[in-house]
């Protein structure tokens, strides 16, 4: 009861009046103060009686000091008359009434624990908890007021009170207000899973995968927390040692690795100041280092066949790729396998089963399976499987430089040539004859060519290499490698299409200027001249260049249609013209004829003519500067080119070059081959036999084949 509030006010009366019926107050006069009668009222004497706000009447009295005198200042001519007989003392009466109260003095406000936040003057709260004003010990009050499970926010408007133990109100409080605020939820994290795989609801990934956490702002009360969990199928959490639930803070843009193989699943925890909570979970996340496993069966690397050959090739991986397995069976660089005859995917991996190689020869030979597979995560496998098919003796192949060299038919040096042979078996036997313009020879080992054995497992295999001295003269070449095994047998290149056929051209090409004498007059309106050009090999091109300038050129048809013989007219004219011939053959080799003058007048009388003096360049000599200029701005674009890119484009163009050369070319260089038919009655009788045959177009030049990875020897 720190406030009193009178009923009405301290009077004194007795004063002296003045003429007119007024009271003289003196000077210097003081009321008199007053107090409570403890013994009427005290601090907690009940504000309502029966319901109704009490009075408490005489509980105002006057205040002494403690000398005894009452307070105040009479004055020398007057005293207070306190005598309760006289009828001139009347005490006062007291009205307790409600008194405002203060948060923090008088009561405190509070929410559910865990789930209120305060801000200033306004109290946060999760939706569907309580408020609940408690007044505070010493306050005078023993009740306060309790607000349960709001779910709209406002002011809240409440009184204290003081009740008895019959629950009979004594006192209660102005009016308190609290400003609330009530929040209903928090937003929830995203999760972001990088470098990996999403399929069919589930990532897959690698060792280092990064998971990213994207915490939003909270517009209400404010985030309080994030925090991260990591749910693996083995129990092992990221940066925790053992086992167990972890959970671990985090902030908008973090990122975490997954480093270990398993299968986990992320969750984010965001939390409000009032204690909303919201979860956030992550797609299944798989972290896989391991790539299928691939199994091949029916052949072994590095193993000859003979029999049936059916291949298998079996796929097994718990996150395999469906469709992935791939497999491809080549010979010489062509896709020449048996056909997939069954395919079985499955959810763990996949199954090819091949038919069996056909049992007839040209399926013989040297083969390379190629097999690949992925997983979800990306891990890829690759594994090669090399194996020949042997069911007629030895399989042949040519060196992959030797391959290279037959791609053109013409060369202008001599070089080895290369083999290799391949055999279940022992090779007992082998020999290799030289065709050389028809005429066949029995080379001889280590004078003519050097054999090299090597053997892995089952594989037997021989390099062959005739040297290149065979070939040192120009002609026709054509080289046969023929060998019988331990189990008889027999077989040859030729027979397994591996043909080496070729010339070797080291003489430029001639011509002939004849017809009329050089550097003499002639009378008449024409002048004819005939060229005829030679070659051991074939012709290719000639021009006929006039007074320094190109006038003609002749193919290679031409040219072998009139027999390298041309016939050539010189008009009259007033002055000494000049004529020189320009020929090339098919293995580039070239000839420039010299540049011959002659004199054609119509005229049947003349005055002189001086005779022929050399005034201007030659054709030959301009068209060699031109090459020189063109080389050496070759040289020139070369420096700040790559050596290898220089290298692949001089032989792109020279292959090129000659591929266009070759393609004109009819059959007259190979009137000359080893008849296949023939082959079976020279081993027979222990002798050679070679016919003569039409020209023909097939077989002379055979193309590098792709996927051959073997050298010399």
């Amino acid at each position: 009861m720190d406030q009193v509030y009178l009923t009405g006010q301290v009077e004194v009366s007795g004063f002296v009046e003045d003429g007119q019926g007024n009271a003289v107050i003196p000077e210097g006069f003081l009321l008199p103060q007053v107090r409570l009668d403890k013994n009427v009222v005290e601090r907690w004497s009940p504000v309502y009686e029966e319901g109704k706000q009490k009075i408490y009447r005489n509980a105002i009295v006057l205040r002494y000091e403690k000398n005894g005198e009452i307070t105040g200042n009479p004055t020398a001519n007057y005293y207070f008359d306190t005598d309760s007989d006289s009828g001139r003392y009347r005490k006062g009466s007291l009205t307790v009434v409600r008194a405002p109260v203060e948060e923090g003095k008088d009561y405190d406000v509070f929410g559910e624990e865990g789930s209120s936040f305060r801000s200033g003057n306004v109290l946060w709260v999760r939706q569907g908890t309580g408020v609940y004003v408690v007044p505070r010990d010493g306050s005078g009050y023993n009740r306060g007021m309790d607000f349960g499970q709001l779910y709209t926010g406002g002011t809240l408007t409440f009184t204290l009170k003081k009740v008895n133990e019959k629950g009979k109100i004594l006192a209660d409080s102005l009016e308190g207000q609290i400003q609330v605020i009530v929040d209903g939820q928090v937003p929830q994290a995203e999760i972001e899973i990088s470098g990996a795989k999403e399929v069919e609801g589930v990532y897959y990934g690698k060792p280092g995968t990064a998971v990213s956490f994207r915490i939003p702002e909270d517009g209400l009360s404010g985030m309080k927390a994030a925090r991260y969990f990591i749910s693996s199928e083995n129990g092992n959490v990221p940066g925790r040692q053992g086992k167990g639930n972890w959970w671990v803070d985090c902030g908008d843009g973090d990122t975490i690795t997954l480093k270990e193989e398993g299968s986990y699943q992320i969750y984010v925890l965001t939390e409000d100041q009032t204690g909303n909570q919201a979860y956030a979970r992550s797609a299944p996340v798989v972290i896989d280092s391991a790539g299928p496993v691939l199994e091949v069966t029916g052949v072994k690397n590095q193993s000859a066949n003979s029999g049936t050959v059916r291949i298998g090739v079996n796929c097994s991986d718990p996150y395999y790729e469906k469709g992935s397995l791939q497999i491809e069976i080549r010979r010489s660089g062509e896709n020449t396998g048996p056909a997939e005859e069954i395919r079985r995917e499955r959810a763990d991996g996949a199954k090819v089963t091949f038919s069996d190689f056909p049992h007839m020869l040209q399926w013989d030979g040297s083969y390379r399976l190629t097999a690949s597979a992925r997983d979800y995560a990306g891990n890829e496998t690759r594994m090669e499987v090399v194996f020949s098919v042997n069911r007629f003796g030895s399989v042949y192949d040519l060196g992959e430089e030797t391959k290279a060299k037959l791609e053109q038919f013409y060369h202008t040096a001599a070089f080895p040539v290369v083999f290799f042979e391949t055999n279940l078996d022992d090779v007992k036997t082998a020999r290799i004859f030289c065709l050389k313009n028809g005429t066949a020879a029995v080379l001889s080992e280590g004078r003519d060519y050097t054999v090299k054995r090597m053997e892995e497992g089952e594989w037997k295999q021989y390099c062959y290499t005739v040297l290149p001295q065979v070939f040192e003269d120009d002609g026709s070449y054509e080289v046969i490698l023929t060998s019988r095994d331990r189990a008889s047998n027999s077989s040859d290149n030729q027979a397994q299409q591996k043909t080496v056929r070729f010339f070797i051209d080291k003489t430029p090409p001639e011509c002939l200027i004849t017809g009329a004498a050089s550097g003499e007059i002639f009378r008449g309106e024409k002048l004819w001249l005939f060229l005829e050009a030679r070659d051991n090999g074939e012709l290719d091109t000639l021009k006929v260049y006039l007074d320094g300038e190109e006038a003609a050129a002749y193919g290679r048809e031409e040219l072998e249609a009139r027999k390298g013989i041309l016939k050539w007219k010189l008009n009259a004219k007033t002055e000494w013209q000049r004529i020189q011939v320009y020929v090339r053959d098919l293995a580039g080799n070239e000839y420039w004829t010299e540049e011959l003058p002659y004199y054609i007048t119509e005229a049947e009388t003349t005055a002189p003519v001086e005779p022929y003096r050399k005034t201007e360049k030659t054709a030959k000599e301009k068209v060699l500067e031109e090459r020189e200029k063109e080389e050496k701005a070759e040289k020139a674009d070369a420096k700040a080119a790559p050596k290898e890119k220089k290298q692949e484009e001089a032989a792109a163009e020279k292959k090129k070059e000659q591929k266009e050369r070759e393609e004109k070319m009819p059959g007259k260089s190979e009137r000359i081959f080893w008849k296949q038919a023939a082959f079976p009655a020279m081993l027979a009788g222990g002798g050679l036999i070679f016919l003569a045959a039409e020209r023909r177009e097939k077989g002379r030049r055979r193309g590098r084949k792709k996927g051959d990875r073997r050298g010399n020897c």
